[in-house]
């Protein structure tokens, strides 16, 4: 017998460790996309214009509704102003909050070696 059990213990440790922390990198980046998808919609509320480029494409950045958000901030005045500031900056920042969260989390030192395995990178913010 001698050193198999040993060995299997530390295989199975390390499996057992690699799921968990999929599993986490899978829930920060689902809460992150859920966080963009209802910054997003309150966004598309207040947005006289309708539809953008990023609606057709399903994709949107947190740099993009960042900048939505600016120019609806400049173009809106009044009432929906200030339901705009109250609605939309913490949603923003639990977006910001989340991201932080998910790109610590994947920079980590032991759970970096997953990331790197299970191909899982930070997200940058696209310029």
């Amino acid at each position: 017998m001698g050193f198999l059990p040993i060995f299997l213990y530390l295989a199975g440790f390390i499996l057992l460790f690699m799921l968990v922390v999929t599993n986490s990198f899978k829930s920060k980046k689902a809460l992150y996309t859920q966080a963009l998808e209802e910054l997003h919609e309150h966004l598309s509320a207040f947005d006289p214009d309708g539809a953008h480029p990023a609606d057709l494409e399903g994709e949107f950045s947190l740099r993009d509704l960042e900048k939505r958000y600016s120019s609806l901030r400049s173009t809106i005045s009044g009432d929906q102003l200030s339901v705009l500031e109250e609605s939309v900056k913490p949603m923003l920042g639990k977006a910001k909050l989340r991201l932080h969260w998910y790109n610590r989390l994947v920079q980590k030192k032991p759970y970096s070696f997953v990331a790197g395995i299970m191909g899982y990178s930070a997200i940058r913010p696209s310029i």
